[in-house]
């Protein structure tokens, strides 16, 4: 049942009104369930609004988010555009070292990338994305060290205003990693296997970013592609990807002296100033 219940079509069809208000039985029978379905309920464990704050940009948050719209966590985003106005929350933040992203869920508030995510996944009712076994765990968490190593250089690249120069160099360092990733890809829906776990976000992010930095950037990563097309075919991600949410974010915080050559997204400029990610 609960692996028939996780399967993300069925979940959406059982958290709708639509299954919701239907009884099990007729109501003119004379049996009367004793445990009348509550269906899927939030995880008892949230109290609060649970909100996802970060510059109005995609970059290190986007991974926390698709894993937020895939687990259906019902949460708020708050996308600063000027920089005083983080720097005036980040003073009444209560956390030791208040930082961009962040999740605050009532008044807990949480900060670092990896700790968000394993906070969704608690809060979603999802651990299973964390790994189903030790080896998941292990091949996990390896492969989002690899992927965060790529995007910090491709960070560095984003903020170098001597980028047109730099990316040839960039790119050819971030190769070695992107073959080890192709060859462990191959014969796999996702990076692990048939299963989805946390570092199919963050390699999906990186592999995004690439995309559209130049449109043959991947063209030498056939398994990465088809791993981009499996992650974009899922039907929450689908929808997140379809939606003015998604589509109102730039990729980059316009501010950057880097300006992606395939740049899709359809946005109004915001303040220059933004942003300086910490």
């Amino acid at each position: 049942m609960r692996n028939f219940e996780a399967i993300p079509e069925i979940r959406a069809y059982h958290e709708s009104a639509e299954f919701r208000n239907k009884p099990i039985f007729t109501p003119g029978a004379p049996y009367k369930f004793p445990v009348q379905e509550q269906r899927i309920t939030p995880n008892p464990s949230i109290e609060g609004k649970v909100v996802i704050a970060y510059w109005m940009m995609q970059g290190r948050a986007e991974p926390i988010i698709k894993l937020a719209k895939y687990t259906k966590l019902p949460f708020e985003f708050k996308g600063y555009t000027n920089p005083a106005d983080w720097q005036a929350d980040k003073a009444v933040l209560k956390h030791l070292f208040p930082n961009v992203p962040y999740i605050k869920t009532g008044e807990t508030v949480m900060c670092e990338t990896d700790a968000i995510v394993i906070q969704v996944c608690a809060l979603a009712n999802r651990e299973e994305l964390l790994g189903r076994n030790n080896q998941e765990l292990v091949q996990g968490a390896a492969v989002r060290g690899v992927v965060k190593d790529i995007l910090n250089d491709l960070f560095g690249l984003y903020f170098n205003p001597n980028w047109q120069t730099e990316q040839a160099k960039v790119l050819e360092k971030c190769a070695g990693r992107l073959k080890r990733l192709e060859k462990f890809a191959a014969g796999k829906k996702f990076i692990l296997g048939n299963d989805l776990v946390l570092a199919d976000f963050f390699l999906y992010q990186i592999l995004y970013f690439l995309s559209k930095m130049g449109e043959t950037i991947l063209s030498p990563y056939p398994n990465l592609l088809n791993f981009m097309r499996n992650f974009e075919a899922i039907p929450e991600i689908r929808a997140y990807h379809e939606s003015d949410e998604f589509r109102n974010k730039p990729i980059f915080t316009p501010g950057a002296p880097y300006k992606f050559p395939v740049q899709e997204q359809r946005v109004a400029k915001t303040s220059s100033s933004c942003c300086n990610l910490s």
